[in-house]
């Protein structure tokens, strides 16, 4: 039961982790979560995982009111969300009438993503930016992708929207042996590429190498524990390290996505030490990994983000499938460079020397 708008995901798009990893992914929520009583959003993350989120020494039982909010509103997947799926297909046991349901919770879901992508337009550009707007020559964009896994079907995107449009050049990683290869391959075709087999780090890893735990698939590939058993050490580099040294003299729009799987902080705060975070254009990626597999590493994120005024939108394999949201997120990242243009040549070594 699909909408005209909203085609069957390709095959690539299901091979990336979207919605076959939401499949196997139930959350189960307990009736009362532990919770910080100063921290509305520690009990909220920690209903939306099931597990505890506490700040300090002090943790009070949250009531259920908490967890079904988190049910139907996940700090980083929004409305559609595992939890509410994982509920939905285990109340009703019929397949053939749970899936219209979930297809209906996704609908929602994009239509409140378009609402938050037409407000930040009208925020940064003014309403005038609603309507086609003259092309001019510009500066070439910097789109940096960051969990690429096999297919890069969120390279592809973005250099099919800006096509003809505006020059790109990507830089990508992914660390794991395997997926790197078929990257490697998959990829061959996409000029202005620099794909590398490298993990990022935060500013306190010092050494050259980092331990990558291996999932079957490749799905979940994780420099964290959670990641699985099977591991190989892979090359480490810092993100701020890569942009200050082959691109310092980039002065225009630079966008960053990232999907890998908990490490998004240790990259946040590598950018916040270096003074980059403000030379991000645009921010992207779904970024829920962290909560799963620490919630209380979730909370501390959250406020860094708060901070920093980071908003990332999401863009990840479960969104590529989905005309719609597609549509949103090409809209969204039209915004992001627009506005970068319009503040006109920042070199990333002079953002990073302020």
């Amino acid at each position: 039961m699909r909408s005209p708008n909203l085609p069957a995901p390709t095959a690539a798009a299901q091979s990336t982790s979207g919605p076959r990893r939401w499949a196997d992914a139930s959350i189960a929520g307990s009736e009362y979560v532990k919770c910080d009583c100063r921290s509305q959003q520690a009990a909220e993350i920690g209903a939306a995982y099931g597990e505890a989120a506490s700040y300090g020494d002090q943790t009070v039982n949250c009531a259920a009111s908490t967890h079904r909010r988190a049910l139907l509103w996940h700090p980083r997947q929004r409305l559609w969300n595992r939890a509410l799926v994982s509920a939905i297909e285990a109340t009703v046991r019929s397949p053939r009438v749970a899936a219209p349901l979930v297809w209906v919770v996704m609908l929602m879901d994009t239509i409140l993503l378009l609402g938050w992508v037409a407000r930040r337009r009208v925020r940064l550009l003014g309403v005038r930016s609603l309507v086609p707007q003259p092309r001019r020559p510009r500066a070439p964009v910097l789109y940096v992708d960051c969990g690429v896994h096999e297919h890069g079907d969120e390279i592809r995107l973005v250099r099919h929207w800006l096509a003809g449009r505006r020059d790109l050049r990507i830089v990508a990683f992914e660390p794991a042996s395997r997926q790197y290869t078929v990257a490697r391959e998959s990829l061959a075709e996409v000029p202005n590429l620099d794909l590398r087999r490298q993990a990022l780090v935060g500013p306190d890893h010092a050494a050259a190498t980092v331990t990558l735990h291996r999932s079957p698939g490749g799905y979940a590939n994780s420099i964290l524990a959670a990641g699985g058993d099977d591991r190989e050490e892979v090359p480490a580099a810092r993100l701020s390290g890569v942009l200050l040294c082959e691109h310092a003299c980039h002065d225009g729009p630079l966008i960053l996505r990232m999907n890998i799987e908990g490490a998004e902080p240790a990259v946040i705060e590598d950018l916040v030490a270096a003074g980059l975070d403000d030379r991000i254009d645009g921010w992207y990626g779904l970024w829920d990994d962290v909560g799963r597999i620490d919630a209380r590493l979730e909370v501390r994120f959250s406020r860094l983000l708060a901070e920093r005024d980071i908003s990332p939108l999401t863009f990840n394999g479960r969104d590529v499938g989905y005309a719609l949201r597609r549509l949103a997120i090409r809209i969204d990242l039209a915004t992001s460079i627009r506005h970068a243009d319009l503040l006109g040549p920042r070199c990333v070594r002079r953002a990073a020397s302020r």
